[in-house]
């Protein structure tokens, strides 16, 4: 029934802005919200170089309770933007904060970049009633990330994509003990007509397996003797995908499948749908949604997770954007939902 309910306030939402008229912490430190991409094509100098943007509730549908999104972007001259910010996730498990820094460098005439990023991220877990925080052995404390990114338009129908991202963190159980993750992923974009893009997208990621790894003072797995001095033991994992979108102009779809999305072995699979309704030319909606199968090796074996988010943005003046919408979540581990809000500033400032 609740579920019904927010299905219905996702399609209301959309139907009013239409009569308006005028993803444990592993996973969370490989990917993370924050820097928006730029648009691409973009070879003159910006009007409004400088832009605020903040958002309550996250952009993306994820599962968190609450999030918050703060970024500072400036782009003067079309080779460079650069993208600073703060981000805040209220996870079912644990919180966590971020801080980061973003450069991209364009080429091609504004069609194609390099990217870097610099990130740091803190994360808090709950306690339990013995008041202590209970998150697995493997549960990071702090987690620094460096990532490369590059995305080339080879000719009009193809565009291809690489990143690397390299993320050292400490355990929460051990904050002397550090362990190096490595994240590489590919993307091959094909427009094969003037509405119709398709993409094959890979990744694979070096982690600790939780099933191997000992942490010292944290029972070693399948034992109840506690670990004398930490041991990393590396897996990887890896996901193989891919997405078609439909450009209508006024509508626009796009349907994506990945199995094992977190890279963690938690989801079996994944399908994520986002349509995009462009119904005027100062109101736009978005409505996403997610389903997850979760894998037989993971809490919640056979289990099904569902994810609807619906947000509308409006240009209330020159230079200035609201949203606002609501996510609504029913995966095993939680259900509920969350307000979302937020604008965007392209300042008139230097």
């Amino acid at each position: 029934m609740i579920a019904g309910d927010a299905r219905t306030l996702t399609m209301t939402l959309a139907a009013l802005a239409a009569l308006a008229a005028p993803g444990p912490a592993r996973a969370q430190a490989v990917d993370g919200p924050g820097a928006r991409p730029p648009d691409l094509g973009a070879t003159a100098p910006q009007r409004r170089p400088l832009s605020l943007r903040a958002d309550l509730g996250g952009t993306e549908p994820g599962t968190s309770r609450q999030a918050f999104e703060g970024v500072l972007a400036y782009r003067a001259e079309a080779p460079y933007e650069v993208q600073a910010g703060y981000t805040y996730s209220d996870q079912v498990f644990y919180t966590s904060s971020r801080g980061f820094v973003t450069g991209y460098r364009f080429l091609n005439d504004g069609l194609s970049y390099v990217k870097a990023d610099a990130s740091l991220r803190r994360y808090e877990y709950p306690a339990d009633q013995t008041g202590r925080p209970n998150p697995d052995s493997n549960a990071y404390d702090w987690v620094w990330r460096g990532e490369l990114e590059a995305s080339h338009l080879f000719t009009e129908a193809v565009r291809g994509t690489v990143q690397y991202q390299l993320f050292p963190a400490s355990f929460f159980h051990d904050g002397t003990s550090w362990t190096w993750n490595q994240k590489l992923s590919g993307e091959v974009e094909v427009r094969v007509l003037p509405q119709l893009r398709l993409a094959a997208r890979a990744a694979a990621l070096r982690d600790p397996d939780p099933g191997a790894t000992e942490i010292r003072g944290r029972p070693i797995p399948g034992t109840t003797t506690l670990a004398a001095q930490t041991h990393v033991v590396y897996r990887t994992t890896s996901l193989v995908g891919g997405w078609g979108a439909l450009d209508l102009g006024r509508a626009a779809l796009k349907v994506e499948y990945l199995p094992n999305r977190d890279l963690d072995n938690s989801y079996d699979w994944s399908l994520l749908t986002t349509v995009d309704l462009r119904l005027l030319p100062w109101l736009d909606v978005r409505l996403q949604q997610v389903h997850d199968r979760y894998a037989s090796v993971s809490n919640f074996p056979g289990r099904t997770g569902e994810i609807w988010m619906g947000a509308a943005g409006l240009l209330v003046a020159d230079g200035v954007r609201l949203r606002a919408g609501y996510r609504y979540v029913d995966v095993p581990s939680r259900a509920g939902g969350t307000v979302i809000a937020g604008f965007e500033w392209r300042t008139g400032l230097p």
